[in-house]
């Protein structure tokens, strides 16, 4: 999902209301199943580390807020950032076939240092490439993922049940977990 530059609200567009829709819908389908939920919210790199760390923190904390009530009650979404700095953005311009306006970028943190905030982003705002090329690139930065795992149902072969019984033995005794008649 995409946010706004600068804060923790979803971009008013069609594509990004049918990603979300798609997300929780593909999340409430695994049930009980679902496992492991991780929403990570991350930042561009403008501005200071910690503003971009609060902001990719608001950014999480509001999808899984959007997404937990959609989702069957006990499961819990756990919440981690990703604030991206001028390296990464010079590292996907380079990705992205654009080695110049990449090697610019790395010009200008090796010049001033990659941990002055605002000097290095009102160099990086002066490329000439900037408006062109870096500022849609850094929307791409705004967003937030999301990740998890689910049990898979299936008929387990004989030497999944020996290892699933040696794993979880104790559990199988007390009669909190059972094995199917197709096991």
């Amino acid at each position: 999902l995409k946010f706004v530059t600068g804060r923790a609200e979803l971009r008013d567009d069609s594509l990004n209301e049918v990603q979300a829709n798609a997300i929780i819908e593909e999340l409430k389908s695994y049930g009980t199943r679902l496992v492991d939920p991780e929403i990570i919210g991350s930042a561009s790199p403008e501005g200071s580390n910690a503003t971009n760390e609060s902001l990719a923190r608001q950014r999480a904390d509001f999808a899984r807020r959007m997404i937990l009530p959609h989702l069957v009650k006990g499961i819990s979404i756990s919440t981690d950032i990703k604030v991206y700095t001028w390296s990464d953005v010079a590292d996907r311009l380079e990705q992205n076939g654009m080695k110049p306006q990449a090697d610019a970028v790395r010009a200008k943190i090796q010049e001033i240092g990659g941990d002055k905030d605002s000097p290095l982003d009102r160099a990086i705002y002066a490329l000439s490439c900037y408006n062109d090329t870096i500022k849609p690139l850094l929307q791409t930065f705004q967003i937030m993922k999301c990740s998890y795992n689910y049990v898979k149902e299936h008929v387990f072969t004989p030497e999944e049940v020996v290892e699933e019984y040696k794993n979880f033995k104790d559990e199988y005794r007390l009669g909190r977990k059972q094995f199917t008649s197709g096991d």
